[in-house]
């Protein structure tokens, strides 16, 4: 089951793509994308690292724990393809397909989706294009966060507010 509301999406270009420095040597580059990873592991939302062909290249901690996969189910694999399908949503992929290639992010994408061991949920979706130090290949960082509690109280106070009305 899946339900798409594309919600006030916030789609916006860059300010500018700064050059990478040219001089940056291999070993600080795996020192910037190990402190880089560090700091998406503290996050409490998940997030996905994914190529150009949506192919996940890392994760953090919180989706691995949210969503009750591992590295070994998730990286180097399709979006698409991740658990039983369920990110296989025709609008988000093409939303995703767009970051990298028109320089764009997006904010607040709003996707509601049946999940394995967490049954339906709502999850806004942020999404910018990130390039690799260490060979200046882009990126797609994405970002899940999980409103179905929020929504689930604004409908129980729509009903409320609508048996007080009557």
């Amino acid at each position: 089951v899946h339900t798409f509301q594309p919600r006030s999406v916030n789609v916006a270009r860059p300010q500018s793509d700064m050059p990478l420095n040219e001089t940056l040597n291999t070993q600080q580059a795996r020192d910037i994308e190990g402190y880089a990873q560090d700091i998406c592991d503290t996050i409490r939302n998940p997030l996905l690292i994914v190529d150009a062909d949506l192919r996940v290249r890392s994760a953090n901690r919180a989706f691995y724990r949210v969503f009750n996969t591992s590295a070994k189910q998730t990286e180097d694999r399709v979006l698409t393809k991740l658990g039983d399908g369920q990110w296989n949503i025709r609008s988000l992929v093409d939303l995703l397909r767009r970051v990298i290639p028109e320089l764009t992010n997006f904010e607040d994408y709003e996707i509601t989706a049946s999940f394995p061991h967490l049954g339906l949920r709502a999850f806004l979706i942020n999404a910018r294009k990130l390039i690799r130090p260490a060979n200046s290949e882009a990126l797609i960082v994405i970002g899940f966060e999980d409103i179905t509690d929020r929504r689930r109280i604004e409908q129980e106070t729509a009903v409320t507010s609508d048996r007080n009305r009557l």
